[in-house]
């Protein structure tokens, strides 16, 4: 069983890694370097150079290790057109490109992209969940390019991050209805308001074409898994062969569908409206700002939001308080909730501390419990089918039972530790939020 952690994205006030060029020895080598007017490639420590005149020909994509777990460089050849950028390399770097036209630059001392979300006038809750959301646009594009270079945990990551985007969106709404960003509820028919109910639709939008790939990806992993544990005189090799063709088929499928989404102007646009509803616009600053904003106000603020969270919760797990953990009847319903109380005490930790982390620690417990028996069951669905389609061999009857008494007796034992660790957050939940 695996908990989903935080993907933290390079911190923009560290010097940029930036990627290892070979020394240019050769006297008739030429180096070009490449990127847009606003040079968003070099500040996100992004090398595209072209090099021609000796043997180290070639287009050269140079990938820090923030971006990319291990510094990477990735080489194309010049092909017919020299100044042709591979499209391969293109679609790699389509958010961050997201149109622009791109063509070659003059080699000047680039400064890191600064996070946006500094600002000079007294603390607001509107100010510490927009400094979060933007911690995780940030890390959204950055998970992209390990999206698109198929890394193991790419996918997974980023569904995550679509998951916590899509909460904080919409538990901290509220927030954006206001400019003084303290009174919930006051102008709720505002732009921002509006703009941050329609993002949120998109990023569910995004969610489901990734949780598509990801259970793909999880169902493809873990029954090879079980049937590497089985015994060879119940499981044949035609059997084998049948359950990992049809699964890569389905694999295949999702890729192709998450790639799609990924390559479309939906996508690209949803990355702009994400940007720009975390910057700080310009006169926001000067908007008044109310002379009670204290310190104790806005970390009231930020927990009221987050009790609604963990209140959502509460109903989620009563209303499924009858059902088995292992028949996803109310699953659904109590991971969403869980990952939607653990992300709002998470969005809010800067300012909260310690109870909120432990909350959300805690949360996360009982969320890895809950996604796993999601998976589990995931899998037994996907064994029924398998077994349907293999209505011919009669005989891989019994191995397809096996394997799914296996899954059931994985659900019966996790109920138990779902006890444990729901009373545990409840007992953490009375100290915070309340």
């Amino acid at each position: 069983m695996t908990q989903d952690a935080p993907y933290a994205p390079a911190d923009p006030a560290a010097p940029a890694d930036a990627p290892a060029q070979p020394p240019i020895t050769d006297p008739d080598l030429v180096v070009v370097h490449f990127d847009t007017v606003d040079l968003r490639l070099s500040r996100g420590g992004i090398t595209l150079r072209r090099a021609a005149g000796s043997t180290d020909d070639g287009w050269f994509l140079d990938l820090p290790g923030t971006l990319v777990v291990e510094r990477s460089v990735l080489r194309r050849p010049l092909g017919h057109n020299p100044m042709a950028i591979p499209p391969t390399l293109l679609a790699l770097l389509r958010a961050r490109l997201r149109g622009l036209p791109i063509g070659p630059i003059e080699l000047v001392a680039v400064t890191p992209a600064e996070s946006g979300d500094d600002n000079s006038g007294p603390l607001r809750a509107v100010d510490v969940v927009r400094a979060h959301l933007s911690h995780l646009v940030t890390a959204l594009v950055e998970i992209d390019l390990r999206v698109r270079l198929k890394h193991a945990t790419g996918v997974d990551q980023m569904w995550q991050l679509s998951q916590r985007l899509a909460g904080c969106l919409v538990d901290f709404g509220p927030l954006f209805t206001d400019p003084a960003g303290l009174q919930p509820g006051a102008e709720t028919g505002s732009k921002a308001g509006r703009f941050g109910h329609s993002l949120a639709v998109e990023v569910d939008w995004l969610g489901q074409v990734l949780e598509a790939a990801r259970n793909a990806q999880v169902i493809a992993d873990r029954l090879a898994a079980e049937l590497d544990r089985q015994p060879a005189e119940f499981l044949s090799e035609s059997m084998r062969r049948r359950i990992g063709r049809d699964v890569q088929q389905q694999g295949r499928r999702a890729q192709i569908a998450l790639v799609q989404a990924l390559n479309s102007r939906r996508y690209l646009v949803l990355l702009d409206g994400l940007e720009e509803f975390v910057a700080v616009r310009p006169g926001e600053e000067a908007e008044p700002e109310p002379e009670s904003v204290a310190p104790e106000d806005v970390s009231s603020e930020l927990t009221r939001l987050a009790a609604r969270s963990h209140q959502r919760l509460l109903r989620a797990m009563k209303a499924a308080e009858h059902d088995r953990l292992d028949q996803g009847s109310g699953l659904d319903r109590m991971l969403t909730a869980v990952s939607r109380a653990r992300y709002a005490a998470e969005a809010v930790a800067e300012v909260i501390g310690k109870p909120a982390r432990r909350y959300a620690s805690r949360a996360a417990k009982v969320q890895a419990i809950l996604q796993d028996q999601h998976d589990v069951i995931l899998l037994r669905s996907e064994l029924i089918a398998l077994a349907g389609r293999a209505h011919r061999d009669p005989d891989s009857a019994f191995s397809y039972g096996r394997l799914h008494a296996g899954l059931e007796r994985q659900a019966e034992f996790a109920a138990d530790e779902f006890a444990d660790r729901w009373s545990r957050l409840i007992e953490r939940a009375e100290r915070w939020p309340g």
